[in-house]
């Protein structure tokens, strides 16, 4: 079943019903957090007729519309993305629509995304970045006092990586 034909169910008000159930509706300008299940990666999750669907994305089709499809001609590629950056919320209200680099962007603009030391597995910081930036030893060997590979410094001094580091 796509995600657009669930207002079209033969039991569209008991689904609706259902749905609302599983939430605390409050005032237009809050979060309307999901009180039931929650997905591997955190976010709400809903099962309709045998089938698990993102909250939040029912929520949009429920009270805004059918997700449009991308330029591929997939509703996957098109995203709903909060404002609230909680993904709990499923208050219609603070979604917007947008591609995958826009949803992208937008955590990049909120500084949501796990780049630098927000990496779990990063081994460098940013003040390491720069001393290695501003050394004037070649890759390899700042390799033997970094903890990381010449390939990697080259990656740093080139700005492919910790591009945000000046």
């Amino acid at each position: 079943m796509h995600i657009n034909d669930i207002p079209s169910l033969p039991n569209f008000q008991a689904v609706l019903a259902r749905f609302e159930r599983k939430f605390v509706k409050g005032a237009p300008d809050e979060c309307w957090n999901w009180l039931s299940a929650i997905g591997t990666n955190g976010q709400a999750v809903v099962k309709i007729r045998y089938q698990m669907f993102l909250a939040y994305r029912v929520s949009y089709v429920l009270y805004i519309g059918p997700i449009p499809d991308d330029e591929h001609g997939s509703y996957h590629g098109t995203c709903v993305c909060h404002k609230c950056d909680n993904r709990a919320c499923v208050n219609p209200n603070h979604f917007f629509l947008g591609s995958v680099d826009d949803n992208h962007q937008d955590a990049v603009r909120k500084d949501r995304t796990n780049y630098g030391i927000k990496n779990p597995r990063a081994q460098l910081n940013d003040d390491l970045v720069r001393e290695i930036r501003a050394s004037p030893l070649p890759s390899e060997a700042l390799a033997e006092y970094y903890p990381t590979s010449g390939r990697n410094i080259r990656a740093i001094r080139n700005y492919d990586t910790w591009r945000r580091v000046k």
